[in-house]
């Protein structure tokens, strides 16, 4: 099953008011050389769709989400989680579009195992140790960063208006200690 994505955007995960962050990391591949198969004959099959009807981001496409300053001592130990903040992505859908969702592009700042966003550090400033910031759908079920699956899609309305609505919250890795906890993470607008 094909499914179409639109633009990339960015979204800051930030801790407190007033902090920011300005570095945004993409991955970038590249082929070596050749690949060797086993067998002289090889089929590739690609098959695809493309629809005309897309979404477009009608919120502000780049946002900050400040989570609130907590004590480390919300977080205790690992897998404690604190301060779920909601945040929400509106889209407008052209006719034909009967599902969508934001998708969460892994990166840099993904951790391969937990699937949540490791922190980036501020100049000057201490890193929250043993913390990072967790993505969850509207009904609280994780999201896994870079699985496109664990997200939740929503019917737009009639009019083509969707609001996708998610929480950030802080997941502990071990007993939190103190500092600053900010991270970004790259989305698109997937249409499955």
């Amino acid at each position: 099953m094909m499914q179409t994505r639109l633009p990339a955007c960015v979204l800051n995960l930030i801790s407190g008011a007033g902090s920011a962050v300005a570095a945004v990391f993409l991955l970038v591949s590249a082929a070596t050389g050749p690949v060797q198969a086993a067998s002289a004959k090889v089929k590739l099959t690609f098959s695809g769709s493309y629809k005309s009807s897309t979404c477009a981001v009608e919120s502000v496409v780049n946002q900050d989400v400040s989570l609130p300053t907590l004590s480390s001592a919300a977080l205790p130990a690992k897998g404690s989680v604190a301060g779920a903040t909601p945040f929400t992505i509106k889209v407008k859908c052209g006719s034909g579009v009967s599902k969508v969702r934001a998708f969460f592009q892994k990166s840099g700042t993904t951790d391969p195992v937990t699937g949540n966003l490791k922190l980036l550090p501020v100049a000057g400033r201490p890193t929250a140790g043993n913390v990072q910031i967790q993505l969850l759908n509207q009904d609280s079920t994780a999201i896994s960063v870079g699985v496109d699956t664990s997200v939740n899609p929503i019917k737009p309305g009639s009019d083509g208006a969707a609001s996708l609505h998610y929480h950030a919250q802080y997941y502990a890795t071990g007993k939190a200690t103190a500092g600053t906890a900010n991270t970004n993470v790259i989305y698109v607008i997937e249409m499955p």
